[in-house]
């Protein structure tokens, strides 16, 4: 699955890290499989592509004071912690632009699982 776009995860007006050429399709299937899966046993989500050496493009982690969005490049940097309330609907909406953008492109939106 080897669709890419230009990819930025931002914390209001920050750039936490960004990414041409980054592996979309496969990244919002993965965060797709991690969202459906029950509460207590979703735990943290580490992006483990194809594309890179070293899992941890994207991760989201959960911390005591909400969950942090970051990468294993910007290690320095990551997001501010967050609710789950107000993290889950971004990553929805993410998952949903990339399915409409692959059907655009005239490729089965299967190919990202539904939520």
């Amino acid at each position: 699955m080897d669709i890419e776009a230009d990819l930025a995860i931002s914390d209001n007006s920050r750039t936490v890290w960004s990414e041409d050429q980054f592996p979309v399709a496969e990244l919002a299937s993965a965060l797709s499989l991690w969202l459906r899966l029950p509460d207590g046993e979703r735990g943290n989500f580490t992006f483990d592509s194809m594309s890179y050496d070293v899992p941890g493009a994207v991760h989201i982690t959960a911390t005591d004071e909400g969950w942090r969005v970051g990468s294993v490049f910007a290690t320095d940097a990551p997001s501010s912690p967050a609710t789950w309330e107000s993290l889950a609907p971004n990553l929805v909406e993410f998952i949903e632009v990339v399915r409409d953008g692959v059907t655009a492109l005239g490729i089965n939106p299967a190919l990202i699982p539904g939520l």
